[in-house]
């Protein structure tokens, strides 16, 4: 995000959060797949072919890379994006997990009865 906030034109993995998120970046199929079981965790390691074309491309190509980095500045400055909406949205967050804790927790005479005993 920070990339194209300076209208940098963007490689990014075609996995996960920036595969999806990341529309003006120029995206590098995953074709494997790492799991690790022990520690709860899956990756991908990016096509190294697919990524070094991918950068050879925007290279020699002046008018995609100028094209990527307007569509980069517009994809970020988005209102979307801009702190105080992220802040409202998290607020709104934060309300529903106090309305939702608020629901399931026993009255205060009941947490009083199970703290004493």
């Amino acid at each position: 995000m920070e990339g194209m906030a300076c209208g940098v034109p963007q490689i990014v993995p075609d996995w996960a959060a920036l595969g999806e998120w990341a529309t003006p970046a120029v995206k590098v199929p995953c074709p494997t797949t790492l799991v690790h079981p022990e520690i709860n965790t899956v990756g991908a390691v990016a096509d190294k072919d697919a990524f070094v074309t991918s950068l050879q491309s925007l290279y020699a190509d002046a008018d995609r890379r100028g094209q990527l980095s307007q569509q980069s500045l517009r994809f970020a400055r988005q209102s979307r994006f801009h702190w105080d909406v992220i802040a409202q949205q998290m607020e709104k967050v934060l309300e529903q997990v106090i309305q939702s804790r608020a629901r399931k927790s026993p009255p205060a005479s009941r947490r009083r009865a199970l703290a004493l005993a």
